[in-house]
């Protein structure tokens, strides 16, 4: 038989196919030494060098051998690993240690980029975790143009920067340090401890595995250091998502590591490492099948071997007659054949059909033990009654429409909906309302009623008016779709939109509503046209356009990211959106509108940031929208700026909050996502710059004034540094710290900091930039 030479599909590789394309997490990959040119030693390589480096110096003279004897003969040990081999090397040799290191992988500037990290880096993926000291990784970033996405740290700093995980930058983590920086390098099991024993290293690495799929590529025997969190979680009992490694290796040392850290091998034949790139290419191409899910009938129903004829069965009450088809077809299912159970539909269709039929005044009316008392309202998909069961409990009774029969794909998406809140109910999710029954003959779900408006009609009635209660709101919602996510079973939801999230008693509540969402999954949208039986034209707008294409790449979270941003929307400026709004050349502006509607917030940058949110999440391409968890740390991070502050804000909403307070940049600056700065340039004036990092307190301030020749300044040049003193005093009135002044013949620059805290007035801090800048404008 001819070897292999292609990854087998299905097995490993495709649940990681999966896991990527469903996107209900985020995922990094961990990149060993695997991975780089062959122009850089390898570890073994490397270390070979080094070595020949010793004995030279030893064979200098007979002081030289005896100083380093006892180096040489740690090294001859057999069971020493490359950690503690380095660490021998570095304590003998240090400076050559040093120079050989530093110019090994200084070639790694120079020399052509490994294609592979091209194919990471145009993966969805939210980042890479590096264990190497080479500058590949970087510099595919920037080859690729995605330098302005991605953050780069080191390792030592990854436990004070541990937020930046959830932020939406991508992300590079040079764990391991950069060959420019010796005092970043991890080599000797000194060093390594050392970078363990960092205060929240460790803690960050947990937070990757419990909170992330991670993916080993290129990762060496020696570079399995960084699983010992992994396999001290797995001791601990603590599971975290799906983790893959991709390596070619089956010997027992890596098959005991992966199954002690609970990581699976996705396999490929050995050598042959030109098929890692051939697997990463297929992640980006990944798309998830939709799930099969088995016909649904009451669980209360009897067991009925036999069934009348159709015509004997016609005689009976409609209500018997569903009795009987639900006790025939949950025998019938239970013996585990469809074939036998979808001749039973065909044979019984008329009488199916017959099953559907509720009178057009159904006060009273009973289907199976429900008393229906009113009529509610009819949705996109059906009808919604309110009833009562047996015990008199209120419960709500929705009825699709009888179309679903004939539409293969509805009736599938049915299924998987009932089997989706099955699990949620299960899994006691909270945020969800209580599932009871369900039957497809005919197609019904019973379930807890909900006392209470939903969002649209909750918005047309002035409930949610106020940024304070949207994004309380909308946290909640998004806090419950995360949640779904997350559970091991991956519940997407594919149909956010107001009439989809209730507010439980909410005409009687003041704010702190208790947020419901209805309907996981229980509509499908594959191909979806205004008159489809499932969505109606008031609900195709919170669709995302994958959703109206036949071809699968529906099945991925995104799908309900798109949702939320619409929803948000929907939230902000009472408008419902299109279909393909997102498209409209004018998307961007009637955002922006609608962020302006609410009464303006305490922190007066929220409008803003809801205005990025909302455009972020609702990118067209699927692969471009910020995920859920994204969204969610993002809307919570707006809400709790809004609220009392009993710590310091971020220094990015920091920044945008005092550029939203100064007069000359409000509703002018431009913020650039990837710098976390507001950028505005004064006609006339300076261009000014107020920037901070998440993980910080303190905004960075630049204020350029050039003469850029199109004018003639040079009368001004005279008033310049008297200005650029008072406008650095003013500054400083304000708290700033000084950190450049400059003034010459055509350019003038100031450079400040600010350390914001709980009491910071920005209003105060805006308003002297403002007046800072004032000073340095001339008409």
């Amino acid at each position: 038989m001819a070897a292999r030479t292609e990854p087998e599909r299905g097995g490993a590789l495709g649940r990681l196919e999966h896991m990527v394309a469903l996107a209900t997490r985020p995922w990094v990959v961990v990149v060993g030494a695997g991975l780089s040119s062959p122009d850089i030693s390898t570890w073994s390589q490397l270390y070979a060098k080094l070595y020949d480096e010793l004995e030279q110096e030893a064979m200098g003279s007979e002081a030289d051998l005896e100083r380093l004897a006892k180096s040489i003969q740690g090294l001859t040990d057999s069971t020493a690993s490359y950690w503690e081999k380095f660490g021998i090397l570095k304590s003998a040799i240090p400076a050559k240690y040093r120079n050989v290191i530093r110019q090994e992988f200084e070639k790694s500037d120079r020399v052509p980029i490994p294609a592979v990290y091209n194919t990471l880096w145009s993966l969805p993926l939210r980042g890479v975790l590096s264990l190497n000291l080479d500058a590949f990784s970087r510099r595919s970033a920037t080859q690729m143009q995605s330098q302005s996405e991605i953050k780069v740290y080191e390792g030592r700093d990854a436990g004070k920067l541990q937020r930046m995980l959830s932020a939406p930058h991508r992300f590079l983590y040079q764990l391991h340090g950069n060959f420019d920086n010796e005092d970043s390098w991890v080599f000797s099991k000194r060093e390594l401890d050392a970078l363990y024993a960092q205060p929240g290293y460790d803690s960050f690495l947990r937070t990757v595995f419990t909170q992330y799929h991670v993916v080993f590529v290129g990762v060496s025997a020696d570079d399995i250091a960084i699983g010992s969190p992994l396999e001290a979680l797995s001791k601990a009992g603590i599971s975290g998502p799906e983790h893959f490694w991709i390596t070619d290796r089956s010997d027992d040392d890596a098959i005991r590591w992966a199954d002690a850290a609970m990581v699976e091998r996705v396999p490929y034949p050995s050598g042959k490492h030109e098929q890692v790139a051939t697997i990463l290419r297929s992640l980006g191409k990944a798309k998830a099948a939709e799930p099969s899910a088995l016909p649904v009938v009451r669980e209360k129903a009897g067991f009925h071997e036999f069934i009348v004829s159709p015509e004997e069965l016609a005689k009976l009450s409609t209500d018997d007659i569903r009795a009987r088809l639900n006790g025939h077809a949950k025998y019938l299912l239970g013996q585990g054949n469809l074939h036998v159970f979808d001749s039973f539909l065909d044979k019984y269709d008329e009488m199916i059909d017959r099953s559907w039929y509720i009178p057009p005044r159904p006060t009273d009316y009973t289907i199976f033990d429900y008393t229906i008392t009113s009529y509610s309202a009819k949705g996109a998909f059906g009808t919604v009654y309110r009833a009562v069961d047996s015990s008199g409990k209120s419960i709500a009774l929705k009825l699709l429409k009888r179309e679903i029969r004939g539409d293969a794909a509805s009736l599938h998406a049915f299924r998987r909906g009932v089997e989706a809140m099955k699990i949620l109910g299960s899994r006691q999710v909270p945020g969800m309302v209580t599932y009871q029954d369900a039957s497809e003959i005919p197609a019904y779900v019973t379930m807890d009623w909900v006392e209470g408006p939903n969002l649209q009609t909750a918005k047309e009635a002035h409930l949610v008016e106020e940024w304070a209660t949207i994004l309380d709101i909308f946290v909640k919602a998004t806090t419950i779709i995360s949640a779904a996510h997350r559970l091991p079973e991956k519940v997407l939801h594919r149909d956010i939109r107001p009439a989809n999230v209730m507010l439980r008693d909410g005409w009687a509540t003041q704010g702190d509503f208790d947020v419901v969402v209805l309907d996981f999954d229980l509509a499908t949208y594959s191909g979806a046209k205004s008159d489809s039986v499932i969505a109606d034209g008031s609900a195709l707008g919170y669709l995302a356009p994958e959703q109206f294409r036949s071809e699968s790449g529906s099945r991925s979270a995104l799908v309900d990211s798109f949702g939320l941003g619409m929803t948000l929307y929907y939230l902000a400026g009472r408008q419902e959106p299109d279909a393909y709004f997102q498209r409209d050349a004018r998307f961007r502006d009637l955002v922006r509108r609608a962020a302006r509607v609410p009464p303006e917030s305490s922190y007066k940058a929220t409008a803003r940031r809801i205005e990025r949110l909302i455009i972020n999440a609702t990118h067209d391409a699927q692969r471009e929208r910020w995920s859920v968890d994204i969204i969610l740390y993002e809307a919570q991070r707006i809400q709790n700026a809004s609220g009392p502050r009993e710590s310091p804000l971020d220094a990015d909403l920091a920044a945008e909050e005092i550029a939203n307070h100064c007069v000359l940049m409000r509703d002018r600056y431009v913020w650039q996502e990837s710098e976390d700065a507001a950028v505005y340039s004064i006609a006339s004036g300076p261009r000014v710059r107020v920037s901070g990092v998440a993980n910080s307190f303190d905004v960075f301030l630049e204020i350029d004034w050039a003469d850029d020749g199109t004018q003639n300044r040079s009368r001004l040049n005279k008033y310049l540094g008297d200005r650029i003193v008072a406008a650095s005093a003013l500054l400083g009135k304000g708290g700033w710290t000084i950190t450049r002044q400059t003034s010459s013949g055509r350019q003038a620059l100031i450079r400040a900091t600010l350390r914001v805290e709980s009491d910071t007035d920005y209003a105060h801090e805006g308003d002297l930039l403002g007046q800072a800048l004032e000073g340095l404008t001339f008409n």
